[in-house]
């Protein structure tokens, strides 16, 4: 008996559940779901990116792109923007990321958020 055909919509479901389940170790549904449980934004920033899309952000440990689909699910963090991806990703290289945070925000807390520096 042939298969049923995939609406298009179908297709991109299955190829993005299919590459999200072997790049990470999840479902496109458990996406969605960890989507869901961060509002619909960035799990950083809190905002959703102009494109729409969100990155899946994972704890870069040795071999995990060799571990099987099920290993790589315990490293998944959440959903973030491309422009949080990348910024966290030069924070995270650090040997201590905590450390780099904490003076970032200190850094930031002398000056005003808005406005000119006296």
């Amino acid at each position: 008996m042939p298969s049923p055909k995939l609406s298009s919509e179908e297709k991109k479901r299955l190829i993005k559940d299919t590459r999200l389940y072997n790049t990470y170790g999840i479902t496109l549904k458990e996406w969605e779901q960890k989507l869901a449980d961060q509002g619909g934004v960035c799990g950083m920033c809190n905002t959703l990116p102009n494109s729409g899309v969100l990155c899946t952000d994972h704890l870069h440990i040795k071999g995990f792109k060799k571990m099987l689909p099920e290993q790589k699910k315990k490293y998944v963090r959440g959903l973030i923007c491309f422009l949080c991806n990348t910024s966290f990703g030069r924070i995270e290289r650090r040997k201590d990321p905590r450390d780099l945070l904490n003076r970032i925000n200190k850094y930031f807390s002398q000056y005003p958020i808005k406005g000119e520096i006296s």
